[in-house]
């Protein structure tokens, strides 16, 4: 039985040896991929709007808006450029006359421009 338990305790140790190597090799990525975002961290909000707003039309269609939402779902601080630069939320093209309640999705997309000119597109 004393030899049972100390195979089972030299088997979990070396198991034990294995995660940790794991979990270095982890943890020395992840330290190599923050040092490579810090600075895309520490551009100004107005800066990655703009950035965005030259990847993207001016005035969006479907796949476009889809792009925009996406790039807010990076993280809070995408999100929050996304929304401080209201030129990308002031046009929208509609490929076919909206649903009814697509109205109020409309209303809300456009309302982001704050006061900005609005341009809206049907082909």
């Amino acid at each position: 039985k004393r030899r049972r338990l100390k195979q089972m305790i030299d088997g979990l140790s070396k198991r034990i040896s294995k995660l940790q190597s794991q979990l270095d090799a982890l943890e020395g990525q992840r330290q190599r991929h923050q040092a490579i975002l810090s600075p895309v961290r520490r551009i100004p909000m107005e800066i990655l709007g703009e950035i965005f707003a030259l990847v993207l039309p001016d005035v969006l269609y479907s796949g476009d808006r889809r792009m925009l939402r996406n790039l807010g779902l990076v993280c809070k601080s995408w999100q929050n450029a996304s929304l401080l630069a209201r030129h990308l939320w002031s046009g929208l093209q509609l490929i076919r006359p909206p649903k009814t309640g697509a109205y109020g999705r409309i209303v809300s997309w456009l309302t982001k421009s704050g006061a900005l000119p609005k341009t809206l597109q049907f082909d």
